[in-house]
């Protein structure tokens, strides 16, 4: 059996609340020092699952930027909340970013809105201003309905496709990737630290989640990451949605692999094999690499094959 190229580093257990909280079982508030005033944040349980999504908290003596909220559950947002005002220094919060709209990201805006501006692309906030359907994260291919959020469950501020603006001595881009995750995915990049919050545009040592149904696209993400790991100083620290954070080489080995992935699929595509002939065949075989450690609950093999075909097909029409 073959090795993978990057071993997984995400547990799926990291993708939803694993139980309810309570007195008896609070969450831990793991901070990780990353680079320059960069840490990762993540909510945990003593038995060692985890709640929702990485945050990345960015603290200098001008004041701290947290990315990413959370899940939208309560008393988990109030304890957020608390855990980001005890550490934060004389200036305090003074922006909060959000990466995209799904609910393990945005869902404890609610919590912060009261305390700074919070800000997300365009697109994300319209996500989040009207019903929207979203694709389950748990079983492949499931589906939900998330209601308009209330107005202070919002952020406040839209951004188009980039921004730029300084936090001390720490320069933070805020940039748009459209057409890969989602269509209103934000990188945040602090320049002067070295540290980029990707959310999930990057699946380390997986299929990356591509949400089909709100303008994201496997081939559109692949590129966007491609454009991002050939444009950052190849020095840059890469901070997932969910897992560790990752150096560009293997950000860039994690994006080699797929990319072999996808130019068996592509050739396929071409030579007029059907989706039901590729799905029944599986992914052709790339040196040094086992895909059937790269499936997950979220994106089995034959769901990433779909979403490749699917890309595929939009480019033909």
């Amino acid at each position: 059996m073959h090795r993978p190229l990057l071993p997984p580093l995400v547990s799926v257990a990291m993708l939803w609340s694993p139980g309810p909280l309570t007195a008896q079982r609070p969450p831990t508030f793991d901070v990780a020092p990353v680079a320059g005033i960069v840490s990762t944040v993540v909510l945990g349980t003593p038995d060692g699952n985890a709640y929702g999504a990485n945050m990345v908290l960015a603290e200098g003596p001008a004041g701290a930027i947290l990315v990413d909220t959370n899940l939208p559950a309560p008393p988990l947002t109030a304890f957020v909340v608390d855990q980001v005002n005890a550490r934060t220094g004389v200036e305090g919060l003074r922006l909060v970013v959000v990466t995209h709209w799904h609910p393990d990201h945005s869902g404890g805006v609610s919590g912060f809105s009261g305390l700074a501006p919070v800000v997300a692309h365009a697109r994300t906030v319209a996500r989040l201003s009207e019903e929207t359907q979203g694709v389950g994260l748990v079983t492949p291919e499931s589906r939900f309905v998330a209601p308009p959020r209330a107005w202070n469950a919002r952020p406040s501020l839209t951004v188009g496709d980039s921004s730029v603006f300084e936090l001390g001595d720490e320069r933070v881009h805020l940039m748009h990737v459209p057409g890969a995750h989602t269509d209103g995915d934000l990188v945040v990049w602090f320049e002067s630290s070295g540290v980029a919050a990707v959310g999930d545009l990057v699946w380390p040592g997986l299929f990356p989640s591509i949400d089909a149904v709100n303008g994201g696209d496997a081939r559109g993400l692949l590129a966007a990451v491609g454009e991002l790991v050939d444009r950052l100083p190849p020095e840059t620290v890469y901070v997932p949605g969910h897992g560790r954070p990752l150096t560009g080489s293997e950000v860039r080995t994690w994006l080699d692999a797929l990319d072999a992935g996808v130019g068996d699929l592509t050739r396929r595509h071409a030579a007029g094999e059907s989706l039901d002939q590729v799905i029944a065949g599986g992914l052709g075989p790339v040196d040094g690499l086992d895909w059937s450690m790269w499936g997950h609950a979220v994106v089995p093999e034959s769901r990433w094959i779909e979403l490749v075909w699917e890309s595929l097909e939009r480019e033909r029409r």
